[in-house]
């Protein structure tokens, strides 16, 4: 397959797969921006997440997104939508 081809169809899995994932969290009316805080706080291994903030606005919503859990559905969505696997830890 020629290299232009190749690259289009992984930038379009990548697509549609972005599109599952926001249409999964609207679903569950749950933010995206919450559920990738959430995400990486879920594996036993992590510790702390350390989002960048521009301003003290993004430091507040960042906090406020904190603070507010992602519905399991959201994580049932994924998982069923194969957008993380079925094994893959989410929070509490």
């Amino acid at each position: 397959m020629e290299e232009s081809r190749r690259q289009f169809l992984h930038q379009t899995a990548w697509a549609t797969s972005g599109l599952a994932v926001l249409a999964a969290a609207s679903e569950a009316e749950a933010a995206l921006a919450s559920a990738a805080l959430e995400s990486p706080l879920a594996h036993r291994a992590a510790a702390a997440v350390i989002p960048g903030a521009k301003s003290p606005e993004d430091a507040r919503e960042t906090d406020a997104r904190l603070r507010t859990p992602v519905p399991e559905a959201v994580w049932a969505a994924f998982k069923s939508e194969g957008l993380i696997p079925e094994a893959a830890p989410t929070p509490d």
